[in-house]
């Protein structure tokens, strides 16, 4: 008989706070970006001097930079000392990114933070999907993989209404606060996944882990269903021999295509520099406020989507989302092309603000969460790690690649094809969910394997 749930949700929300934490990265360049490149008051700049759009794309792109190093071990250190031991072990660099910040002066400082802070982001997107969707049962998968997207929400939604109002060093003291509490509670309260404890043989802590989990004691069958699991999806042989395995291939480029799409559809640097952006446009409404605005939009669908999910499918849901970022993409490059060619757009202003909303909704609906829900359910799971971090090193790479050349497409070519290039993607994207992408909604991770064998 079944237990409740509540430990399994407390345990979900728990893990999550390092993503929390770590995700504040993404949003911190719109509040506090402005206050370098502008200010020599040090309570506002605690570097003397404004710093220039070379070293503003550097302190952006870092963070990437670092992502791209976290995922080259998260694999092989997971493997030795499992995916919660990785986890804590990986709250370290994000921690020590906090710490710098609190005494940053020079420019330099900002870019060891913000690397540092990338390599735990890397981890946390290597992990943290594949640990939920082991310690969670099939009717809850999809919802409790979904919890990192909405605690990703509340901490950008923390960045950019409380950035601001406070200084580099005061978002740095209150960054450590979520991130703290999670090595207390993980440490402390949280097992290990149980599929990493029976791939390592260790099937006693492995019942008792599910237990824990499952607040139950009647386990067996559980248990029994894991050790099929991690037998009938095992793959073995060499490097070569494993990306040759059908089933691998497949997943290996489902995922990373999502991943690509998620990126080529301008998501990280339209949340790096939404507030400049915004300043662009010459509304008459400050900036962070409709940065503010914009957020505030995006918690509908987030929290919509954690209880349909297992009940409308994942596949639906990105097509609704990438429809909605194309809408979203034409329109506010119309604007921008009208504001180009010296149209009157006083009556307009309210354009790129909805279209931003409708932008950042609709990547909450599915291209975003449900991409990483991918990551998290198609590889066997002796492979899982291993995938999850190439998967990661791709979705950075190409955010470095998206990011730091943002800023000069909007030079060179101007706003208008600057967006109207990202739906041009957005639209290949679509192609790709039609006739590459399956449903998994529902289905176990034997079936998932099967389903990528046909």
């Amino acid at each position: 008989m079944k237990g409740n749930n509540y430990f399994l949700y407390c345990s979900v929300i728990s893990v999550n706070l390092l993503s929390f934490t770590a995700n504040a990265g993404f949003p911190w360049t719109s509040p506090f970006l402005p206050k370098l490149n502008g200010h020599v008051d040090p309570d506002k700049n605690p570097i003397p001097y404004g710093i220039s759009v070379l070293e503003e794309s550097w302190i952006t792109t870092m963070l990437n930079v670092g992502a791209l190093c976290g995922p080259l071990c998260t694999g092989q250190i997971s493997r030795k000392i499992g995916k919660k031991m990785t986890l804590l072990l990986f709250s370290i660099p994000v921690f020590i990114s906090n710490i710098i910040l609190i005494f940053a002066n020079t420019v330099w400082h900002f870019y060891t933070s913000r690397f540092l802070l990338g390599v735990g982001v890397g981890c946390v997107y290597c992990i943290i999907p594949a640990y939920v969707a082991e310690i969670s049962d099939v009717p809850n998968r999809g919802k409790m993989g979904l919890c990192m997207s909405v605690m990703n929400l509340i901490s950008h939604m923390c960045v950019v209404c409380i950035g601001p109002y406070v200084t580099v060093r005061t978002f740095a003291c209150m960054s450590l606060v979520p991130l703290i509490l999670f090595i207390m509670i993980f440490i402390t309260f949280i097992p290990e996944s149980p599929y990493y404890l029976v791939s390592r043989n260790r099937m006693l802590e492995a019942e008792n882990s599910l237990k824990k989990f499952r607040q139950t004691s009647n386990v067996k069958l559980d248990l029994i269903e894991i050790s099929n699991s991690v037998k009938e999806t095992k793959i073995e042989g060499s490097l070569y021999d494993i990306f040759k395995t059908k089933v691998v291939l497949k997943g290996l480029l489902l995922t990373v295509g999502l991943m690509l799409s998620q990126q080529l559809c301008g998501a990280q640097p339209l949340k790096a520099y939404q507030q400049e952006i915004f300043q662009s446009t010459g509304s008459n409404i400050p900036s962070e406020i409709l940065v503010m605005i914009v957020g505030i939009f995006q918690f509908i669908p987030n929290i919509l989507i954690v209880f349909i999910v297992d009940k409308v499918g994942r596949k639906i849901l990105l097509l609704l989302s990438y429809f909605g970022l194309l809408i979203s993409l034409v329109t506010i490059g119309i604007f921008f092309y009208f504001q180009e060619q010296n149209f009157d757009v006083d009556s307009i202003l309210w354009v790129p603000v909805a279209s931003s909303c409708l932008f950042m909704a609709s990547m909450k609906l599915g291209a975003g969460p449900v991409a990483w829900s991918y990551v998290g359910e198609v590889f066997p799971s002796n492979l899982q790690i291993y995938m999850s971090s190439i998967v990661t090193f791709a979705m950075y790479f190409f955010g470095i690649i998206v990011t730091f050349i943002f800023p000069i497409m909007f030079n060179f070519i101007g706003m208008a094809w600057t967006f109207w290039i990202f739906a041009i993607c957005t639209s290949a994207s679509i192609v790709f969910i039609i006739f590459k992408v399956p449903e998994i909604k529902g289905k176990s991770f034997v079936d998932i394997q099967m389903l990528l064998k046909k």
